[in-house]
C-alpha cells in the first residue's frame, strides 16, 4: 500500500473563513511558547552538562565520552539559541528601520 506523504501533513484552508483557527495539532500554541520551551530545553541541557562534569570531577563517573557528549550537546544548543536570538534582534531592527 503506497503512502501519500501529503495525506500525513495537516493543512489549513487557503481562504480564511473569518473564524479564528487554533494551532495545528502537535504544534506549540504560539511562537512565544515555542521560544520559552526551547530556552527551557537549552537550560535543561546546560544543567545536565554541569551535573555530568561535577560527577566526573567528584569521581562518581569515569565515562568521559558521556560527559563530553553532554557538554558538546549543551554548547551546540546554546550556540543555536544565540543565533536565533541574533536573527530576532536583526529582524526587529529591520522592522524599526522600515517604520521610520
Amino acid at each position: 500500500m503506497p503512502i501519500d506523504p501529503m495525506s500525513i501533513v495537516p493543512t489549513r484552508p487557503a481562504i480564511s473563513t473569518g473564524a479564528s483557527q487554533g494551532p495545528l495539532p502537535g504544534t506549540p500554541g504560539s511562537f512565544k511558547e515555542f521560544l520559552i520551551s526551547s530556552m527551557d530545553e537549552v537550560n535543561r541541557m546546560s544543567q545536565a552538562a554541569e551535573a555530568a562534569t561535577d560527577a566526573l570531577a567528584a569521581g562518581k563517573t569515569d565515562n568521559l565520552a558521556e560527559v563530553y557528549s553532554a557538554v558538546a550537546q549543551s554548547k551546540v544548543a546554546f550556540d543555536l539559541m544565540l543565533e536565533v536570538r541574533n536573527k530576532l534582534v536583526d529582524a526587529y531592527n529591520e522592522v524599526l528601520r522600515i517604520r521610520t
